[in-house]
C-alpha cells in the first residue's frame, strides 16, 4: 500500500478526500506516502462543490485540504484544481463513452489523464476504472480504493 515513485500526482476524488478527512487508515498511508516522496495532491473544484455543505461538519473536510503536515510530515500544499474548457470537454468525452452520468468522476479521471502518470485516490472504484480503461494511457493511471 504505496505510491510509486513514478507517480507524478496524487488525484482526490470526492470518496477519497471523504476518506483522508475522516482519517480512513489506508487514504492517511497514501497522503503520507504523497508527503514523503513530495508528489502532490490535487483535488478539482467540483470534488469540494461535491464535499462541501457550509456548516460545521465541513471542519475535517476543510482542515485536510489546507492541511501543511500529515503524521508530522510536511506536505505540499494540496491545490484545489479549476475546471477549464478543455479539461470540461474531456470530461464530457469520457462520459459519452461510457455512458455513465457522473461529472465529478470524469472531471477526476480527466484531470489524471492530464497529470500522467497518476494515481487516483476513491471509493468509487468500479466506476473510476471504467473511465480510465478508455483512455489510451489507462495504463499510467492508477486507481486505488480506500
Amino acid at each position: 500500500m504505496s505510491l510509486a515513485l513514478s507517480t507524478a500526482s496524487l488525484i482526490l476524488d470526492t470518496g477519497g478526500l471523504l476518506s483522508w478527512s475522516s482519517g480512513n487508515v489506508r487514504a492517511r498511508a497514501y497522503i503520507r506516502d504523497a508527503a514523503k516522496q513530495r508528489i502532490p495532491i490535487l483535488i478539482p473544484a467540483v470534488v469540494v462543490a461535491q464535499a462541501i455543505r457550509g456548516g460545521p461538519r465541513d471542519a475535517p473536510i476543510n482542515r485536510v485540504i489546507n492541511a501543511v503536515r500529515v503524521d508530522g510530515i510536511a506536505i505540499m500544499p494540496t491545490t484545489i484544481v479549476s475546471v477549464d474548457g478543455t479539461l470540461a470537454r474531456e470530461a464530457g468525452r469520457l462520459l459519452g463513452l461510457t455512458a455513465t452520468t457522473d461529472v465529478v468522476d470524469a472531471v477526476v479521471v480527466a484531470e489524471a489523464a492530464r497529470r500522467l502518470p497518476a494515481t487516483i485516490l476513491t471509493s468509487d472504484h468500479p466506476d473510476m476504472m471504467r473511465l480510465v480503461t478508455t483512455l489510451p494511457d489507462r495504463a499510467r493511471i492508477r486507481v486505488v480504493r480506500v
